[in-house]
Order: structure tokens, then C-alpha cells, then sequence
């Protein structure tokens, strides 16, 4: 029963990924380290019991509320590895439940020449010891332990939310789909200095995205041409830069490479998950130029309604339901709203309920109106 249930759950994600109305709108939850204040417990209490964190604090949730598919779970980060390298980037916030990231500039103006002249040469010899000073001959083989410990930590943790809810995880296993642009600006120079060199240097900043884009092909996993690839798990795009580009910048910058990117993904049959976090009302061009069935966007800060409008005929959106209103509103407006959401995207497939935003804070959502949203909207979402 429960391999039918699961099954049933995939199904119903690829048919509508594909703009075909399936049974019923799908369900999905992005739950982040919010599970952990729902139960009453903390970050460090987690890590010490990765087993108990799974079975209990992230499950506790799972238990009282229905949906087709997540992501997420399981991970927290692995600080472990980052101690023994010594990186520190990411770190607790004060309420004992979040993570912040900082921002490190693990590259400066001087150092174009060489990240263009030998992108592997430069990891190896400028990057890596920047990000991990703490690395050493030493430590290297508790860091590989520390890793594939990780690695099998999270494969361990899919199957159990498999087995245990069939519930289906849009992105486990998959490989990331990394625009050079966004490995400049999230990896190497940081935000700041990565808008600076659009208008001061544009030119050789296309040079390196040039020189990185063999790098970000080959982690596509791709091993053979003409490999046929199931559609889920989706690999994944987490998208920053774009929605602080113009579409003339977007065109220029990040199109190029990234649609070589798709065009190589295409004929595998997998689908990508993208985080269209921000405004991308600029963008809405090049949405509808990628290929179409292919993507699935989770929608930020755009009005959802509108953009199935513009943009939902050939790309699946994911959200609608805003953080704010699960927070503060009565649990029969957010029902209602919920309700108004699902009338107007559900139509042609190619619209997956979910939350406007990953829950990340203790204080993010009222969990009362949390769990009868979801609940709703599963039973609620059915195509006559």
C-alpha cells in the first residue's frame, strides 16, 4: 500500500509538470529547520542524535499533515566537516533553531587572470585553501569520513520518509544545475563585488564564465550521451543573481551558458527545480523561452496568479500560500485563501500547492493554521 500511495504521489507530480491536469493538485512542503522549534528542541540537541532528529522532531510534523512531496529533511548542516577544515561560513543564529550563512570573498580583482587560465589550478591552489584554511595532509582522511558519513546520512534519511510517509523528494540524489554566474557571485566574489564587476569589468568577467562553464557541465552527472534520466528527482537551480539583473544584463551574463546547460539536461527526461526567489517579473521572457515541461519554479515575492498567466503554460509554478498569512490570519482566511489560490492555478495542469517560502524561524507560521492549510488543500484540490 505504501509503494502505491508513493507511486501514486509521482505520478501526479509528473502529469502536472507536464500541463496535464492529474487527480488532483499536488501538495509539496519545504520544511527547513523550523521542524526543529515545532518540536521544542534546538539545533546542537539534533546533531548530537541525527537519528532521533529524523524519527522524531522532523517526523512529528509529517505525522499531522498530507502532501505529495518535500525536500529538505534530514539536513541540517554538516558543521562537523566544516570544523575540521575550518570553515565556519555557516552558523547558528541566536535562536538556537536557524543557520545564517556569511558571506566570504574567496577571490579578489587580481586573481581574474588566473581563475581564466586554469579554473582547476585555481581551486585547488587559491580557492580551496581560502574556504578550508583549517585543511592539512592530516586532517584530509577525517574529512573524507566526515563527508561519505554525510552523504550516506542523507540517503539514509530519503528512504525513511519513502518508506515511512510516501512522500516523494523533488531533488534527493540529483545533481545541481550551476550557472557560472552564480558560482562567481555565491562562491568566489560575493555580492557586492560580483555587481561591481558587471559594469567595471564586464568583459573579463565573461571570459571566466567562459572558462567555468566545462566545470558546471560536468557536474550535471550526465556520463553518456543520450542517457535517459527519471523525471524526479528534479535537478535544482538555486537562482540569487538574476532578479538584481536587468533582462539586458540577464541576457548577456547568465542566458548563454546556462541555456547550454538546459540544452544538455533536455534530452535526459529529468526535470529541474528552480528557486525563483524575488521579483522576476523582468524575466518572464526568458521563463517562457526555456524549454517547455522542463522546470518547476518556486515562486517568491511575484504574484502567483498572474505570473501562471504569463509564464504558466510552459514552466510548473510551486507556492501561492504566503508565510505571512499562516502567521498572522485566522486559519478560515488562510482556508480561504488557500481555496482562491487553487481555483485560479489549478486549471492545465502545471501548478503545485505549496508555501511561498522555505519555514525556516520559530515564528515563521502558526502551525495551527500550517497543518489545516495543507490538509485543505489536499483534500480540497481535485480536478472534477
Amino acid at each position: 500500500m505504501a509503494t502505491e500511495l508513493y507511486n501514486q504521489r509521482m505520478e501526479r507530480l509528473i502529469t502536472t509538470s507536464n500541463h496535464i491536469e492529474p487527480d488532483r493538485v499536488p501538495v509539496f512542503v519545504n520544511i527547513g529547520t523550523w521542524s526543529i522549534s515545532y518540536y521544542g528542541t534546538t539545533v546542537e540537541q539534533c546533531l548530537k542524535n541525527p537519528e532521533w532528529f529524523v524519527k522524531e522532531v522532523e517526523s512529528k510534523i509529517y505525522r499531522q499533515i498530507n502532501c505529495d512531496a518535500f525536500m529538505g529533511a534530514g539536513f541540517i548542516d554538516n558543521f562537523e566537516f566544516g570544523e575540521i577544515v575550518g570553515n565556519n561560513a555557516n552558523f547558528i543564529s541566536s535562536d538556537g533553531v536557524s543557520i545564517q550563512h556569511k558571506e566570504l570573498r574567496m577571490m579578489e580583482d587580481a586573481d581574474y587572470p588566473a581563475l581564466i587560465s586554469d579554473p582547476w589550478k585555481f581551486f585547488i591552489t587559491d580557492f580551496i585553501p581560502k574556504r578550508y584554511p583549517g585543511i592539512s595532509i592530516e586532517k584530509m582522511a577525517d574529512a573524507v569520513r566526515c563527508f561519505v558519513k554525510f552523504s550516506e546520512n542523507t540517503s539514509w534519511v530519503q528512504k525513511y520518509f519513502k518508506d515511512e510517509f510516501s512522500i516523494v523528494n523533488l531533488t534527493a540524489g540529483a545533481g545541481p544545475v550551476a550557472s557560472p554566474l552564480e558560482w562567481i557571485f555565491g562562491f568566489l566574489r560575493g555580492f557586492r563585488n560580483a555587481l561591481i564587476d558587471i559594469r567595471r569589468r564586464p568583459e573579463v568577467l565573461l571570459e571566466a564564465i567562459e572558462a567555468l562553464y566545462p566545470l558546471c557541465e560536468e557536474r550535471l552527472g550526465i556520463t553518456s550521451p543520450g542517457a535517459k534520466l527519471d523525471p524526479f528527482p528534479a535537478a535544482r537551480t538555486m537562482f540569487h543573481i538574476p532578479t538584481y539583473l536587468s533582462a539586458a544584463q540577464l541576457e548577456k551574463f547568465f542566458v548563454p551558458t546556462y541555456n547550454r546547460l538546459l540544452k544538455k539536461l533536455e534530452p535526459t527526461g529529468r526535470k529541474l527545480l528552480v528557486f525563483l526567489e524575488g521579483d522576476w517579473s523582468a524575466h518572464y521572457g526568458w521563463l517562457n523561452s526555456v524549454p517547455k515541461n522542463m522546470m518547476l519554479g518556486i515562486v517568491d515575492q511575484d504574484d502567483i496568479i498572474q505570473m501562471k498567466k504569463k509564464v504558466g503554460a510552459n514552466i510548473t509554478l510551486i507556492g501561492g500560500m504566503p508565510l505571512s498569512l499562516l502567521k498572522y490570519e485566522s486559519k478560515q482566511h488562510c482556508i480561504d485563501y488557500a481555496k482562491h489560490i487553487i481555483d485560479e492555478c489549478a486549471p492545465g495542469g502545471g501548478f503545485i500547492f505549496g508555501t511561498d517560502k522555505v519555514l525556516l524561524c520559530p515564528g515563521d507560521v502558526n502551525p495551527e493554521n500550517y497543518i489545516a492549510v495543507n490538509n485543505f488543500a489536499y483534500d480540497y484540490g481535485r480536478y472534477s
